[in-house]
């Protein structure tokens, strides 16, 4: 299940895009969510894989920003790609 709540936005949060569970907005490329029981949110991680559907290499440190409920276990990762 997914559930979502109104914020107001100011000007500036609403370029910055959403939040994510640390509570500042999530960074397109650079956000993941994880098992918080797994990763502490705030922990940076190095994601080396390829593009989905291609062989373009994806390699960059990323900071856990986020949690999701489908994410269990140490290797496990939702990569923001944006909005």
């Amino acid at each position: 299940m997914v559930f979502f709540r109104e914020e107001p936005l100011g000007d500036l949060e609403a370029a910055a895009g959403p939040r994510g569970a640390q509570g500042v907005a999530l960074t397109p490329g650079r956000s993941i969510a994880v098992d918080p029981q797994s990763v502490p949110l705030g922990a940076v991680a190095w994601i080396d894989t390829t593009e989905p559907l291609s062989s373009t290499p994806l390699r960059r440190l990323v900071m856990a920003q986020d949690t999701g409920s489908a994410i269990t276990g140490a290797v496990r990762a939702d990569y923001f790609w944006g909005w």
